[in-house]
């Protein structure tokens, strides 16, 4: 009968059961037995009986009110009073406890928030990246370079500078930004090229604020492959012009 869960502490009535009960199940005497008949017929018929104050319980039913200074079943040097100082602060552990509880809870659950997030915004990345490399941006494929184009190594971009066509941005500064909006380098636009695709920018960076970041349509590619003066192409959308 008595709980082991810390959030429902076993009652009196479960200690008094348990401690004059026998390891076999017999009682430590035939007048304990018929009470504890009696005490195991109220618990039946009424299972919440066992949690009520100690005057109206199934023990005090059965054994009648405790007098002062003593409580039957928990042993000696507990008494009503004390029982009463000290509930007022059980209470308040007890809540304590279950505000923890709740609180790790919410932890956990902010926690897989994040986690799944994180998840997403990887599978976005890398479906906007799969798409821009259909579109061969910063493929640096080298049937897009000219023959009398320089070409930067490192990036696999073409360097050379292309008739602008019309709604240049050349030399305007930059931001370019991750999918989650972060802005991940700094950069001049070169304008409108007629090599890049139309929903693109070529820009030069000048300066790499995540390392890590990934290159758009590179894949596997980050900043931290490239050097500042390099060219990249970077998609419109994520382009915010500063």
């Amino acid at each position: 009968m008595v709980a082991n869960d810390p959030g429902n502490p076993p009652s009196r009535t479960d200690i008094f059961v348990v401690t004059h009960t026998r390891k076999n199940g017999t009682f430590v005497s035939e007048e304990v037995r018929q009470k504890m008949i009696e005490i195991n017929e109220i618990v039946a018929r009424d299972p919440s009986s066992k949690y009520k104050d100690l005057d109206h319980d199934p023990v005090a039913e059965v054994f009648e009110k405790d007098g002062r200074g003593r409580v039957l079943g928990l042993g000696s040097g507990v008494s009503k009073t004390t029982r009463m100082a000290t509930a007022h602060y059980k209470k308040k552990v007890e809540e304590a406890e279950r505000s923890k509880l709740e609180l790790q809870s919410q932890i956990n659950d902010l926690k897989q928030e994040v986690i799944e997030g994180k998840r997403t915004q990887m599978e976005m990345q890398s479906q906007v990246n799969a798409i821009l490399t259909m579109y061969g941006i910063n493929q640096g494929a080298q049937t897009r370079i000219s023959a009398n184009s320089p070409f930067d190594q490192t990036t696999g971009h073409s360097l050379s500078r292309q008739p602008m066509v019309s709604g240049s941005r050349s030399g305007q500064t930059c931001e370019l930004q991750s999918m989650g909006g972060r802005v991940v380098a700094i950069g001049r636009m070169l304008g409108d090229r007629a090599e890049v695709p139309e929903n693109a920018y070529q820009i030069v960076v000048d300066e790499i604020l995540e390392f890590h970041a990934e290159l758009f349509g590179a894949r596997g590619k980050t900043f931290g492959d490239i050097d500042v003066g390099s060219t990249v192409t970077w998609p419109k959308a994520f382009t915010n012009v500063i």
